[in-house]
């Protein structure tokens, strides 16, 4: 099942059993979604998408840049 946020990003569903996702909770860090932990732990670059438009990263730039 694909869907899409409304920012127009594409997902794929994924159903994982509970164990498996203590696993992916326990290596997360605090405020991470489980697609950044995944990514991490697989070693794949983190998705253009979220760089260009995680309203974070810019907030995190803007009171860096001070």
């Amino acid at each position: 099942m694909r869907t899409m946020n409304k920012n127009g990003e594409r997902f794929k569903l994924v159903r994982v059993s509970f164990p498996v996702y203590e696993e992916i909770a326990r290596r997360g860090v605090f405020g991470e979604s489980v697609d950044q932990v995944m990514r991490r732990v697989f070693g794949l670059a983190e998705d253009d998408f979220r760089q260009r438009f995680d309203r974070r990263r810019k907030l995190k730039a803007v009171v860096a840049g001070k």
